[in-house]
């Protein structure tokens, strides 16, 4: 039950809580992947734009938390989508990241990736993922020429790969590939091969990418090389049968996006639960709280400090125009003992989590 509540701003002011010193040691071992590298791109917020003039240390502390990364790669041959890598990372130029690769004959709402604009796919995965996209890269033959240079990449390839007309352009065995051979290495089919022989074709290609890096100064070089630099991972998305073609598994999927987009955002207003967490006494952890909601889906755009701190429970303030089913989510996250509806002085779709003692 929502209950009304006022303000807690009489309450007396006590001692500041502790600094964050123990939350990367727990996040490292809670997560997965690279989600644990979020804590510091967390910490790097307080470098940002403040609310308000209060440290980390001070009563009223409030800074913005920047969404994670996430990079949209259009693979194209011969104008056609061939497919898609999602690259993601913890934060801005920061090491480590995942690679997922999405097959061209995804189907989202009955439409292939092959049969779309390569313009238009970012707008079709935004929407079936609930995930804010935040550049987008499409590489066709031309575009590999820039991020590879001369540089080529030492790959077994398991079955050939046909040129433009009877010839084999990539034999089997162990070859170099470089930006001649890229586009049709991971986006062409031998006569008669199914389109499930890209599949491994495309993880080698990007594992090896990930593995070194082009050392040309573009755009998604320099993307390749922070995943390269860090923890990192490379794997086809889950998909499930349809009679359409292969579709989002949107469990795994989202399963998936919480261990590797340690701060997801909303790709449109409302797609998402927008969270900011706030200590409320001494000796929280707002930072392993703000990591486990951003990992169960919510947006956490602030985080900080209550303008007071006093020894209240964990509490969920929730504006009183926002009548949202998410909000047993979040409560269930958070473990809160109670919910209660607020004026919307931080915003009619803004709802704070005070992390008390308990």
């Amino acid at each position: 039950m929502i209950h009304p509540v006022t303000t807690t701003a009489d309450i007396p002011l006590k001692r500041p809580p502790k600094m964050f010193v123990a939350a990367e040691i727990v996040l490292m071992l809670a997560v997965p992947f690279v989600g644990w590298l979020g804590f510091q791109t967390l910490l790097d917020s307080r470098a940002g734009e403040f609310v308000s003039q209060p440290g980390p240390n001070d009563p009223g502390w409030i800074a913005f938390v920047e969404p994670s990364p996430v990079t949209l790669v259009v693979e194209v041959l011969e104008s056609r989508v061939s497919g898609v890598a999602l690259i993601t990372q913890p934060g801005e130029s920061r090491a480590g990241g995942a690679v997922i690769l999405l097959p061209a004959e995804l189907s989202i709402d009955g439409a292939a990736l092959s049969s779309m604009r390569p313009n238009d796919v970012e707008a079709a995965l935004e929407g079936v993922l609930d995930l804010n996209i935040m550049s987008r890269e499409v590489v066709n033959e031309a575009r590999w020429a820039q991020v590879l240079g001369s540089n080529t990449w030492a790959i077994d390839n398991p079955d050939p790969v046909p040129g433009d007309d009877d010839t084999t352009l990539v034999p089997v065995g162990a070859t170099n590939v470089g930006a001649a051979e890229a586009a049709a290495f991971i986006g062409r089919t031998a006569t008669g091969a199914s389109a499930e022989s890209l599949v491994v074709r495309r993880e080698l290609w990007w594992q090896a990418l990930v593995a070194q890096p082009p050392s040309t100064e573009t755009s998604l070089g320099r993307v390749i090389a922070d995943v390269g630099g860090g923890i990192s991972v490379v794997r086809p998305a889950a998909t499930t049968p349809s009679p359409s073609g292969p579709e989002i598994d949107a469990d795994a999927m989202s399963e998936l996006l919480s261990e590797i987009v340690p701060f997801p955002a909303g790709a449109e207003p409302g797609d998402r639960l927008r969270v900011q967490v706030l200590g409320r006494t001494q000796d929280v952890d707002t930072a392993s709280v703000a990591l486990k909601l951003g990992a169960s889906g919510h947006e956490v755009v602030q985080i900080g400090n209550a303008s007071v701190f006093e020894d209240g429970p964990t509490e969920i303030l929730v504006p009183l125009s926002l009548t949202d089913e998410r909000i047993n989510d979040l409560a269930d996250a958070v473990g809160a003992a109670s919910v209660l509806a607020v004026d919307e002085a931080a915003g009619a779709d803004l709802v704070t989590v005070l992390v008390g003692s308990d």
